[in-house]
């Protein structure tokens, strides 16, 4: 769309230089509304549900992937996470101990030393048992889905290495994480 020679409204390159009354632009107009509302009145077709396993598989794999590039990673194997038709936990820790420390997620989870890590990615159904799962349940938590599945995330990570938990996020982006 452009603006007509004097400024007053945007006309269309075709028609530019040429006045049309009101009635001329009435057809052309009613066919446009007529076909922008029949495709909307078909409606699109109903999303499906992503496979799971498969989601689980790819986030596994990626992680695997930039862990050439990141030392606490060297131990990460994709093939050690636990995938099932409608549910996936991926559950690393290098270098790790015993919290020091009581209360809150992180003491009932591996620490990591200095150059470790320690992380959980999880996709779950929200009405299942899995739901009421502590580790599920961290007011810390955005709520994350991807699909109509939730999805825990959350990492420790020493201060010696690169920090990779960007990284991880940004594979679970990859696999159409999304914040609702």
């Amino acid at each position: 769309m452009r603006e007509s020679r004097n400024g007053s409204h945007p006309i269309s390159r075709a028609t530019a230089g040429q006045t049309k009354s009101r009635s001329d632009m009435r057809y052309p107009l009613l066919v446009l509304v007529t076909a922008a509302c029949g495709s909307a009145s078909r409606g699109a077709p109903a999303a499906q549900a992503p496979d799971y396993a498969e989601v689980c598989r790819g986030i596994a794999g990626d992680i695997e992937r930039i862990g050439r590039g990141y030392p606490q990673l060297v131990d990460y194997r994709a093939v050690d996470a636990h995938i099932e038709a409608q549910s996936c936990r991926i559950d690393y820790a290098f270098r790790t101990h015993r919290a020091s420390h009581a209360g809150g997620w992180s003491a009932g989870v591996p620490n990591p030393d200095a150059d470790g890590i320690w992380f959980y990615i999880s996709l779950w159904d929200p009405q299942s048992a899995e739901a009421s799962a502590q580790i599920n349940t961290q007011p810390v938590m955005p709520s994350w889905w991807i699909g109509d599945r939730r999805v825990t995330f959350l990492v420790l990570e020493g201060d010696r290495n690169p920090p990779v938990r960007d990284k991880l996020f940004d594979i679970l982006e990859t696999h159409q994480l999304v914040t609702k």
